[in-house]
């Protein structure tokens, strides 16, 4: 709670020095309240209910060191519950707060991913302002604050807006490695922007950044004694109907038969030496084809670490990517989208290479993920309801068992299991 206080204090101070400043046209100083007055603020709230059925959900037992079966298990879960608010102070600025909820009920053995909520705590999800600079055009944004660093669309794009029951499992690999956390978000600053040529039906999007707040040592309060930012970047072309008209840091996937287009972009990220490794890099490339009822999305991301010391010097890779195709069919005033997606992440399998992983903050071994279901949307993304089936595969390279190589065999708050499948049924709503 008390990092809610400083963030909201923090997004009330920033209101109020800008607006206390402000002018009218006419050069006369404008008060705070009369300002105030005219500020745009759109509140909003956002939840996922989720009903799951897992099977085939293992845990380990350090006791006997074998891994034994847990029951099949009913679960009702608010996957995500979010809230918060945009505001408009001025012309060409705009403040983003959105406080999280999540995990409220969620079993700990269900094969869904996710930690625990057992506190009901509060949290920052998002906490950024943006500043439209080219005030004529969609050319120059600054965005700051706690946001998602703009390198691969799967972690970019809201769980609300993806056509699989949960996000890709891509992100669950590229947001620690270039953000050292699950949420994908980190403090800093992005200049990008949007250049549309609707007469010849092209554009590009670009974004650029820089991170120093990528915390990843000494429980992660800091860098450590070596610091070093990280550095993003990605350019998306736009063919066809672009998927954006104006400049904007979150994604959609389906646009209900509105758009033929296709986008593609190229992103990257990298970090100097820190007290974990010598030099971490991203690199990724990505596609959405929309066309009528068609919605194609695909990401593939290459990751490595290097680290050295006085005798060996190693490189370690790992790679993460997905496909998920759906196909919107209109019923009376609401669409039908059957879908499926496969995931799949591939690490070190050398038991060398996957225990220096471990020390360098990498993943290993390999791990598959499918997911095929049905989507009814009532009021496009604002009301969904969702059926859907998941299957987890993992392999855990030449560690023993009872290791924790990737998310196939770790879960918070329990420890080493071999994840299960799981039937779910679900509701999202944006208010």
């Amino acid at each position: 709670m008390r990092e809610l206080y400083n963030i909201l204090i923090g997004l009330f101070v920033s209101v109020w020095a800008i607006t206390v400043s402000a002018q009218d046209s006419s050069g006369k100083e404008i008060t705070l309240a009369q300002t105030l007055k005219k500020i745009e603020f759109e509140p909003s709230m956002m939840l996922q209910l989720w009903v799951s059925h897992t099977d085939s959900q293992d845990i380990y037992d350090t006791d006997a060191k074998i891994y034994q079966k847990v029951e099949n298990r009913l679960n009702v879960q608010f996957r995500r519950a979010r809230f918060g608010f945009q505001a408009k102070p001025v012309k060409n600025v705009s403040i983003t707060f959105v406080g999280y909820y999540d995990l409220i009920g969620r079993d700990a053995l269900a094969a869904t991913f996710g930690g625990l909520n057992t506190e009901n705590n509060f949290g920052v999800w998002d906490a950024f302002g943006q500043w439209k600079i080219s005030k004529k055009t969609e050319l120059l944004y600054l965005t700051a604050g706690l946001f998602r660093p703009q390198i691969n669309r799967e972690s970019m794009t809201s769980a609300f807006a993806v056509n699989s029951m949960e996000k890709a499992m891509t992100q669950n690999y590229t947001r620690p490695h270039f953000t050292s956390n699950s949420s994908g978000r980190t403090l800093g600053l992005n200049l990008g922007g949007l250049w549309l040529n609707k007469k010849q039906n092209f554009g590009l999007q670009y974004n650029v950044g820089i991170f120093p707040n990528n915390y990843n040592t000494l429980k992660n309060a800091s860098l450590g004694r070596q610091a070093a930012p990280l550095g993003v970047g990605r350019v998306a072309f736009q063919i066809g109907q672009s998927e954006q008209d104006v400049y904007k840091i979150a994604y959609q996937t389906n646009y209900f038969n509105n758009r033929k287009g296709i986008s593609v972009a190229i992103g990257g990220a990298g970090q100097g030496a820190t007290e974990l490794f010598d030099a971490s890099y991203l690199s990724s490339i990505d596609i959405l084809l929309n066309w009528k009822g068609l919605n194609f999305n695909a990401e593939w991301n290459r990751m490595w670490r290097e680290k050295g010391n006085n005798t060996t010097y190693q490189v370690l890779t790992q790679t993460a990517s997905h496909l998920r195709l759906g196909y919107n069919i209109k019923w009376k005033n609401t669409w039908i989208e059957p879908t499926i997606m496969g995931a799949f992440y591939i690490g070190e399998n050398a038991i060398e290479q996957q225990s220096l992983a471990k020390t360098i903050g990498m993943s290993s071994g390999s791990h598959q993920n499918y997911d095929i279901g049905l989507n009814w949307y009532i009021n496009e993304n604002k009301m969904k309801i969702l059926l859907h089936y998941t299957i987890n595969q993992g392999q855990a390279g030449e560690l023993l068992e009872g290791c924790v190589p990737n998310m196939y065999f770790t879960q918070s708050g329990v420890g080493a299991i071999r994840r299960g499948n799981w039937l779910g049924f679900g509701a999202n709503m944006i208010f």
